[in-house]
């Protein structure tokens, strides 16, 4: 687990704007433990593996994800009071009421201003039982310049977006289907050691256009690296979601890669998730998600063993 000075405070910043993350970082320096993050799900990630003072997240880098992850903060143990920062260009009472109600303690406007975030930052710690904290920031104690580093002792990390966020947690209000594929290169290590990083990258590239004819417009593709991609299927029952799977894996026998003039052959084992509300699973959006996610990686483990398979968990 990261390890942080004792004497100053934790700031999760959530955003995608590098702007935004200079801008902030400059105003913050010396005076606070900053760890930053680009998604709703690994911010979730370092809330459960590290204590966190104070949470400052982009309006628009969650879009409408935003309202679910304040949500979900305010059930996790020990954040029930955690100041939490939204920057935000939109000045409407009603939006101010909405997000307050979501669990939003304070507002950062744009355009950002640093005396403004500076004090509101200060203000909203005050209000935690972080008095030792405080009193060291106004003497200007200086923080280590190193970046944090993620978490290795995660069994899975994968690559997200809030667009699968959001469609989980439409599932029980929409009483809708949604499965999940976890698809893997077969001997993708043995590729990967056997041609030059170009050839690879063009290899993955033509994997993933290859996928992207087989899904529907509405269907989220996230590469996870190591030659793994995960597929989202909203409004996708079960046996649909394992017949996309066996034309991908038949199909992708007849197709030919041709990263720079190379043919390259490929075959893929595949794992299937359905969410179904008759199974147990737990009550909020993240815990959900991170629960699928074990079991389709549980079910590619599986497929990898039989080898060049789809199976269902």
């Amino acid at each position: 687990m990261l390890e942080k000075k004792e004497s100053l405070p934790a700031v999760l910043l959530i955003t995608q704007n590098s702007y935004q993350k200079t801008f902030i970082k400059r105003v913050l320096k010396n005076s606070f433990f900053i760890i930053e993050c680009t998604d709703s799900f690994s911010a979730v990630d370092w809330m459960k593996s590290m204590p966190i003072d104070l949470i400052i997240l982009d309006q628009k880098t969650l879009d409408s994800t935003w309202a679910i992850l304040c949500q979900h903060i305010r059930q996790l143990t020990g954040y029930q009071t955690t100041p939490i920062l939204l920057i935000t260009n939109n000045h409407k009472k009603s939006f101010f009421l909405e997000a307050i109600n979501q669990g939003v303690s304070d507002f950062i406007h744009e355009p950002l201003e640093g005396e403004e975030i500076y004090q509101r930052v200060i203000v909203a710690l005050q209000t935690k039982p972080v008095n030792k904290k405080m009193a060291l920031i106004t003497q200007k104690i200086k923080k280590q310049t190193a970046p944090p580093l993620p978490r290795k002792q995660l069994q899975l990390r994968f690559v997200t977006t809030e667009d699968a966020i959001k469609e989980i947690s439409k599932v029980k209000q929409s009483q809708r289907p949604l499965c999940l594929i976890l698809l893997e290169i077969d001997d993708y290590k043995k590729i990967y050691e056997s041609f030059p990083k170009t050839v690879i990258e063009g290899v993955l590239h033509s994997v993933e256009n290859f996928l992207k004819s087989h899904l529907r417009k509405f269907d989220v593709l996230m590469p996870q690296g190591g030659g793994r991609f995960l597929i989202l299927l909203p409004k996708t029952s079960h046996r649909a979601a394992m017949m996309i799977a066996e034309t991908v894996r038949k199909e992708v026998h007849d197709t030919h890669f041709f990263p720079r003039k190379k043919d390259i052959r490929l075959t893929f084992s595949l794992g299937v998730i359905s969410y179904d509300e008759k199974i147990p699973m737990p009550k909020n959006t993240y815990d959900q998600f991170e629960e699928l996610l074990v079991k389709v990686d549980s079910a590619l483990k599986e497929a990898k063993q039989q080898g060049n398979r789809v199976i269902a968990c």
